[in-house]
């Protein structure tokens, strides 16, 4: 809910990021919630199959972002990314 406050204000800047984005299910939903905004949409991950399923989900829904797949915790490594 509170990234859909954000979007309420007055920022000027429309971007959404979903730190821990599995599949981009949560991405796919603030998108519902705002169907007609331009919104930049960013997912980071661990799991490389869930950085390509939010990869795809990102695709066919027609959404402009970027998710990335990084490294565990512990270690600083990015590994990969769609964009």
């Amino acid at each position: 809910m509170m990234m859909m406050e954000i979007l309420k204000g007055k920022h000027s800047r429309k971007n959404v990021l979903a730190p821990a984005c599995m599949s981009g299910t949560i991405l796919l939903a603030f998108k519902r919630h705002y169907p007609k905004k331009r919104i930049h949409y960013y997912g980071i991950e661990t799991d490389p199959i869930f950085v390509k399923m939010s990869a795809i989900n990102l695709f066919l829904n027609k959404m402009w972002g970027e998710i990335i797949c990084v490294a565990e915790q512990g270690e600083d490594d990015f590994k990969f990314g769609y964009r």
